[in-house]
């Protein structure tokens, strides 16, 4: 049972570094960062809570 809830917990920390890198071109983060300050953005509610 531990184990499960420690790969659930595993699976989750990816899937949330997945939408937060920075270091992809393709992700939402990447591009609030380049939006920043110049113009409205708008993202899903899971990378808004998130951030």
């Amino acid at each position: 049972m531990a184990k499960f809830h420690l790969e659930a917990a595993m699976e989750e920390i990816r899937s949330i570094e997945r939408l937060l890198t920075t270091f992809n071109e393709e992700r939402h983060t990447d591009l609030v960062n380049r939006s920043t300050g110049m113009q409205p953005l708008k993202v899903d509610s899971e990378i808004f809570d998130l951030i």
